[in-house]
């Protein structure tokens, strides 16, 4: 049993997800993998690597008891797959995490099926940890429903900027 913690292969830093893995690293289920990309990430309670090759990384999902990563949809669908109770940060542009929100929208169509929990209000990861559960039907997301997600994103995107035509 582990918790394993990855930001993705974006070539962008995260942070906010490793500050908030380090403030709540004693009350996570040792040994912690961080797999923390771009940042420097160094704290004697975790296992800290800054890539994982596919193998590696699929090993350390399949041994996880608990994945906490941002909401790639790689990483999302992978820990999903495998029924592994996930909490899920989204990068925020705001940030400089990502350019654009996109990975809200993911996020919450994993939380609207109970596939996964973002901390709320304040929530930190432990706490958000502790309303995680193994998804009781495993999510299989085809292309029509990744394109439909992605769909009604850039609908939205569009509806804000004044882009949409109407239809």
């Amino acid at each position: 049993m582990t918790t394993f913690v990855t930001v993705g292969n974006l070539n962008r830093p995260f942070t906010r997800l490793l500050d908030g893995v380090r403030d709540v690293a004693d009350m996570l289920t040792k040994p912690i993998v961080v797999q923390h990309g771009p940042a420097r990430f160094d704290d004697p309670r975790c296992v800290c690597v800054e890539k994982l090759s596919a193998a590696e990384y699929r090993a350390t999902l399949e041994a996880a008891s608990l994945v906490i990563c941002h909401a790639g949809q790689g990483s999302l669908l992978e820990a999903a797959a495998l029924r592994k109770p996930i909490v899920t940060v989204p990068r925020l542009a705001r940030h400089g995490e990502h350019i654009d929100d996109h990975q809200i929208e993911f996020a919450e169509y994993f939380v609207e099926r109970g596939w996964a929990v973002i901390p709320r209000n304040g929530e930190t990861l432990a706490e958000a940890a502790a309303r995680a559960v193994v998804p009781v039907e495993v999510p299989v997301l085809g292309f029509d429903a990744l394109a439909e997600t992605v769909s009604r994103f850039v609908r939205r995107e569009a509806g804000e900027l004044g882009l949409d035509d109407g239809a």
